[in-house]
């Protein structure tokens, strides 16, 4: 595979597994005021906003299975499977509504 075809979110993928704290910190300030917007909406704070992306970003260095997600937030494995298959429910909702999937090409 050449340069050109790399996905642009690679960059972040390689960072995350070599720790750069620069690339963590790029993450950071791209995605985090989308999830603190998301939370504040869903009748959450900012504190558990920083709360649930410090947790990802921890989780996202050391897990590997949802068993083990399931036991880092103290909660069921079914509750985990419910909440991933809700969540991707509602993003390819998200996704399928927007403007810029509309005008895709098939």
């Amino acid at each position: 595979m050449t340069d050109k075809n790399i996905h642009p979110d690679q960059l972040y993928i390689d960072g995350l597994l070599q720790n750069n704290s620069n690339i963590i910190q790029s993450i950071y300030k791209k995605f985090a005021p989308k999830v603190k917007s998301y939370i504040r909406t869903n009748s959450g704070d900012d504190d558990q906003a920083q709360d649930v992306i410090q947790e990802v970003l921890k989780l996202s260095f050391v897990t590997k299975t949802m068993e083990e997600v399931a036991e880092k937030l103290n909660v069921t494995y079914g509750y985990v499977r419910k909440k991933k298959s809700l969540c991707t429910g509602q993003l390819t909702e998200m996704i399928q509504q927007s403007n810029r999937y509309k005008s895709l090409k098939y």
